[in-house]
């Protein structure tokens, strides 16, 4: 079957108040710290050599001295910086450790993992970026055999749900195009090409969508279509076949059935198990002719026959995930680079 998204709420976020009065951070504020770093209305007290020997931006920006008569908090200068106060937050608590944000197996918080790409890329924190990078890699692999070991229900990132029905993939869509993260884009497309035509085009959060994105999604949806309809072709009778008429008409069932089913663009790459159980269910509405021929006996092709129609089917999806780049017309697997300019 398809692979299906699932998302569950986080743990809530530090409540900003209406007024702009600069405040504490509950999360991030060390006694010992020397520095105050300010977004929004939320402080951090951190410590300056910490920072500047994982950012060389950092480090740049400490450089320039504190203007005389400038505020101070407990005695730290405030560096005042332009990022929102909840990515400032999450990649301070990866930086330094957080149990919750670094070296964890469970499930990361989606506005964690974008904090820890962004402001990785931004202040050139290449820790926070790799290790925000490689989380996403490992729900939008690059490879059929990472892609097989997904989960059934996967994209096990935490993520409140919306009122507006908000999808993390717009979302995780965006941010790929934000920050130059080209290697995910082909798995990310494919997850987006489960929403049908009309919801792309008219869905609220889907008009968030690049329109570059938008376009690449709808190209590729057709391409997985029609590869599709490749995926059964095998289903037919085979030079070493022992049961030659029940074979041929048994794949001329199974083909014309596959061909009416729901326009599912993910079934092309559909594994062979999971095809074969697709293929059973079908055999309930093949047409009452083959089965009077007594096509349908055993409800399967004759042992030679089978092992074409699978060796045919793992070629096909294996060609199917080698073009996939360009079905979305992006360049090849070996092309996609991340955080290039």
């Amino acid at each position: 079957m398809p692979k299906r998204r699932r998302t569950e709420e986080p743990a809530a976020q530090e409540d900003t108040p209406m007024d702009a009065t600069p405040r504490p951070s509950k999360k991030v504020w060390f006694e010992d710290g020397n520095i105050i770093l300010q977004a929004g209305n939320l402080q951090f007290k951190v410590h300056r050599g910490v920072l500047a020997k994982q950012s060389p931006v950092f480090a740049d920006l400490f450089q320039i001295p504190h203007p005389p008569g400038e505020p101070t908090v407990e005695g730290c200068p405030v560096v005042e910086l332009h990022d929102e106060a909840e990515d400032l937050e999450h990649a301070l608590l990866a930086l330094y450790g957080d149990a919750s944000h670094v070296g964890t197996k469970d499930k990361p918080n989606l506005s964690a993992l974008a904090a820890m790409i962004r402001l990785g890329r931004k202040y050139e924190i290449s820790y926070l970026r790799d290790e925000g990078l490689a989380r996403l890699k490992r729900e939008f692999p690059t490879t059929l055999e990472e892609y097989d070991r997904l989960p059934e229900e996967y994209l096990s990132f935490t993520y409140p749900e919306t009122q507006c029905g908000l999808d993390p993939i717009v979302d995780i869509i965006k941010l790929a195009h934000e920050c130059n993260v080209q290697s995910v884009l082909p798995a990310l497309y494919l997850q987006a090409t489960s929403w049908k035509l009309d919801e792309l085009l008219y869905r609220p959060d889907c008009s968030s969508i690049p329109f570059r994105a938008l376009c690449s999604i709808i190209s590729g949806r057709d391409e997985l279509l029609n590869a599709r309809k490749d995926l059964v072709s095998g289903f037919s009778q085979c030079d070493e076949c022992t049961t030659k008429e029940r074979c041929v008409l048994f794949g001329q069932g199974i083909q014309a059935q596959w061909l009416r089913g729901a326009p599912e663009p993910l079934l092309a790459l559909q594994t062979w198990t999971n095809c074969l159980e697709s293929v059973e269910k079908m055999l309930k509405h093949v047409s009452i002719d083959i089965v009077r021929k007594g096509a349908l006996d055993h409800m399967r092709l004759c042992r030679a026959c089978l092992l074409k129609a699978q060796e045919a089917h793992n070629r096909v999806r294996k060609d199917v995930w080698d073009e996939l780049p360009g079905y979305f017309k992006l360049p090849g697997w070996g092309e996609l680079k991340d955080f290039q300019e």
